[in-house]
């Protein structure tokens, strides 16, 4: 079980007022913080007996991140002096989510966490399938930037 820590909260606030006073931002959260935004946001939707997803309703943005989180492989060192890595197992992608005047994700995977002989293939699979996602959950918008540390994905809603 994920802890929620006071810093995920604050985020979460500060995004779903920024939703509602803001045409253009992003903020920042890692998966577990973008976890919780999406859970929030489902629930207020619930309350107040709205979709306010601005493009993509609560329900599908819970979906969504859940399912790109799997799609995306956990860190991978090898071993460290014959030992597993400490750092091993954890998530290594970041989201920014916002409104770019409707719902817009951004979700931003660097490279040099995956084992090095198998890299490209890996970063390969993460592009198709995440555009499967794209395409499944009906983005008005998807790009795909390749820089040479990270791949950024954009999905966007009208």
């Amino acid at each position: 079980m994920t802890t929620i820590t006071h810093q995920a909260r604050e985020l979460t606030e500060t995004a779903l007022h920024l939703d509602k006073i803001s045409l253009h931002h992003t903020i920042e959260f890692r998966p577990e913080e973008a976890c919780y935004f999406a859970r929030r946001q489902y629930e207020l939707s619930e309350t107040v007996g709205t979709q306010t997803g601005y493009g993509l309703t609560a329900h599908q943005t819970r979906q969504l991140l859940r399912l790109i989180d799997n799609v995306i492989p956990r860190m991978n060192f090898g071993t460290l002096n014959g030992q597993p890595n400490p750092n091993d197992g954890r998530t290594c992608h970041t989201y920014r989510i916002g409104r770019e005047y409707s719902r817009v994700i951004y979700v931003t995977v660097p490279h040099l966490y995956f084992r090095e002989g198998n890299r490209l293939g890996i970063i390969r699979q993460i592009k198709a399938s995440i555009q499967s996602l794209a395409e499944h959950y009906q983005a008005d918008e998807f790009d795909i930037e390749d820089g040479k540390y990270s791949t950024t994905f954009r999905f966007w809603w009208d």
